[in-house]
Parts: C-alpha cells; structure tokens; sequence
C-alpha cells in the first residue's frame, strides 16, 4: 500500500482457506480448492490518520475445466 500517511488494510467477508491478503502489497490471491468455487463477498478498508476507504466486491472462484466445482 501506498500513501501518506501511510495506511493499514484489513479485509473481511466469507473468504475460504484458499485466499490470502497480504497487507503490505494489497494483493488478494490464492488457488481455488475442489469444491470451493463459487462466488464470495468481499470488503477491503484502508485506514490513515486522514481517511478510511472501503472497497466491496464479489471474488469469484472457479475451477480449472474439466476438474467439477
């Protein structure tokens, strides 16, 4: 993350075990698991001394073709 003064993030939402959120970068990421695909919701906020910002977004999962859900 980026910005002055510098700010903390946090994520929230139903998120499986495949995903993770690095705080320092701001990058979501992860590999869906068989039986894990399917849409979730997602809210990240970013605090600084001068604002908070939250962002809301569905994070859909699928699987590679071939391999079911």
């Amino acid at each position: 993350m980026t910005g002055y003064p510098t700010a903390t993030s946090s994520i929230s939402g139903h998120l499986r075990n495949f995903v993770s959120f690095n705080n320092a970068t701001g990058v979501l990421s992860g590999t869906p698991a068989h039986g894990t695909a399917g849409t979730y919701a997602v809210m990240i906020s970013a605090t600084n001394a001068a604002n908070t910002t939250i962002q809301s977004f569905t994070l859909t999962a699928r699987t590679r073709p071939g391999r079911g859900t």
